[in-house]
């Protein structure tokens, strides 16, 4: 399914998504669980969560994926306004690169634990990543979330639940 309008999605199972075009914005209702074969952001789009203090879980299976890249964010950016990174996980178990971006509200925490994770955007990508290897090659400053390694009390997450400082982790 390709997205070329701003589009708002409940929880359940999609097959591929591609979002596109300048601005164009695909929001996910939180809380909830979202299983993609696919996931793609081109032309300036953007992925948001509503609303921002609840959980929104990407679980992504990397089947029939264009260019075998089954998590490809660089063309666009991700808005978590909350602050919180735990407030959205991105799994996926394969071992196809992935690309993701930084910016000013991204805050994720990726889980990709035998993929290569492919950094760009020259920007600011806070929370965690956990991936076979990791290449910055767009320069982007990558901040871990210290307070990924609290669990949180309850199911709501924002940023006066958890005292988040982040630290700048400093890739070659």
């Amino acid at each position: 399914k390709t997205v070329g309008s701003n589009t708002t999605l409940a929880p359940g199972w999609y097959r591929n998504i591609t979002v596109s075009g300048s601005g164009t914005t695909l929001t996910l209702t939180a809380p909830g669980v979202y299983n993609f074969n696919c996931i793609t952001l081109s032309g300036g789009s953007v992925l948001t969560l509503s609303p921002v203090t609840q959980q929104v879980v990407i679980n992504v299976t990397g089947t029939s994926c264009a260019g075998n890249t089954p998590i490809d964010l660089s063309g666009g950016s991700v808005a978590n306004t909350s602050g919180v990174a735990a407030n959205l996980l991105v799994n996926y178990a394969g071992s196809q690169q992935v690309k993701l971006s930084g910016g000013s509200s991204t805050y994720i925490v990726a889980n990709v634990p035998n993929a290569s994770a492919v950094l760009s955007g020259g920007s600011n990508l806070y929370g965690a990543i956990v991936a076979n290897t990791i290449n910055d090659s767009g320069g982007t400053s990558l901040h871990f979330d210290n307070a990924l390694t609290t669990a949180p009390s309850n199911g709501t997450t924002t940023s006066s639940t958890f005292n988040s400082s982040y630290q700048t982790i400093g890739l070659r």
